[in-house]
């Protein structure tokens, strides 16, 4: 029960572009572009809670010999990112 459980690193990529359109009398207008999650995983994301060493894994018993007193160490607290999605948005200043 006290084997470790490592799961692989992985990146999270967030990308923006931001462009001013220079209007008449002063005015401007701004558009803003985002996208979350660039590289869309879509795999659970294995983690701890709050970083504390050992809460990040549950002993089982093996689905094979239910009379077993062994246990088997699997990931416990796992998430999902949310899938990639956009965002645009306007600023008009006058």
């Amino acid at each position: 029960p006290g084997d470790s459980v490592y799961a692989p690193s992985y990146y999270k990529g967030v990308a923006s572009a931001s462009y001013t359109f220079k209007l008449r009398e002063g005015r401007s207008l701004q558009l803003d572009l985002n996208v979350d999650n660039l590289f869309n995983r879509r795999t659970p994301l294995y983690g701890s809670n709050g970083g504390v060493i050992g809460t990040n894994a549950t002993n089982l018993r093996p689905r094979t010999d239910i009379s077993s007193p062994a246990r088997v160490t699997v990931p416990g607290n796992y998430s999902y990112l949310i899938p990639r999605n956009y965002t645009l948005s306007a600023k008009y200043n006058f």
